[in-house]
């Protein structure tokens, strides 16, 4: 196997590319070598790259689309709002079982303090029947 070096200067880089047959022959009757014809592919490409495509304009986009963006943020503010209501009702049902609950512990506090609730257990004389 034979190994052939080439002095490449500095500013330059040596590649390697793999491409199809035609299109080897096709750039081989152009007249172009490998390198030249890789270089100013890849300079076609830059150039492509460097473009700008400049905004489309509002009017260019289909109306089809711009009624479907129409459709979908109405859909999402009625969803929106309909969750809006909910969070609302369920911090309402959350406020009431807080009362109910603060209710219902004052109450049994009441009760203890007032000895209506004996320990588990504890048994009165049979003499006291209330």
């Amino acid at each position: 196997m034979l190994i052939i070096c080439y002095d490449v200067p500095e500013e330059k880089r040596r590649v390697n590319a793999a491409i199809d047959m035609k299109l080897y022959e096709n750039v081989m009757k152009l007249g172009f070598s490998i390198s030249e014809a890789i270089t100013l592919g890849l300079e076609k490409l830059l150039e492509h790259a460097r473009e700008e495509t400049p905004p489309t304009p509002i009017g260019c986009i289909a109306p089809e689309v711009l009624e479907a963006k129409d459709s979908l943020i109405q859909s999402l503010e009625a969803r929106t709002n309909d969750l809006n209501e909910r969070i609302v009702s369920l911090e309402e049902q959350l406020r009431v079982k807080d009362s109910q609950l603060e209710k219902q512990a004052v109450h049994i506090q009441t009760m203890i303090q007032q000895r209506a609730i004996e320990a588990p257990g504890a048994k009165k004389p049979w003499w006291q029947f209330w």
